[in-house]
């Protein structure tokens, strides 16, 4: 009775020590919405309509497209990237398309669907205004307001 007692203790106490918070993880790791996205240099503010996301994993970023007609089938384009936060900035690495069948392509993501993201070059970087819900990504051409999802 007392060595089962002795093993569940070890056993417990090896559970707990193994629970540790993960040192690569990040406050912006999740599925963010993409709420509307604003072209400083024509002034018009977009509202995506649920099409566009952004989500984050360590060290990965991952912008998907959802097109108009996604109920039919074809669920948009997805492109990965990597990004680092300096401060109070974002900088975001070239994005590529990303291919669940082959991942070592790499074919550079379209400027047409970066830039109903915001992004008109690459890389790029914002400045970051953040709460635990909401996000902000500035820089001298567009400006995007993002929510957890």
């Amino acid at each position: 009775m007392k060595k089962s007692r002795i093993i569940l203790l070890l056993s417990l106490f090896l559970l707990l020590a193994s629970c540790e918070k993960n040192v690569r993880y990040s406050v912006f790791d999740g599925f963010w919405q993409v709420c509307s996205v604003e072209n400083r240099a024509t002034g018009t503010v977009t509202n995506p309509e649920g099409r566009l996301y952004i989500s984050f994993d360590c060290e990965l970023v991952k912008l998907s497209y959802l097109t108009e007609d996604h109920n039919t089938g074809f669920l948009g384009y997805e492109y990965i990237g990597s990004f680092v936060q300096q401060g109070d900035s974002l900088r975001f690495s070239t994005f590529y398309v990303y291919h669940y069948t082959n991942p070592q392509e790499t074919t550079p993501a379209p400027a047409e669907h970066l830039s109903a993201f915001g992004i008109y070059a690459q890389p790029v970087s914002f400045a970051l205004r953040m709460t635990k819900r909401e996000m902000t990504l500035e820089n001298e051409s567009s400006c995007l307001r993002l929510r957890k999802y």
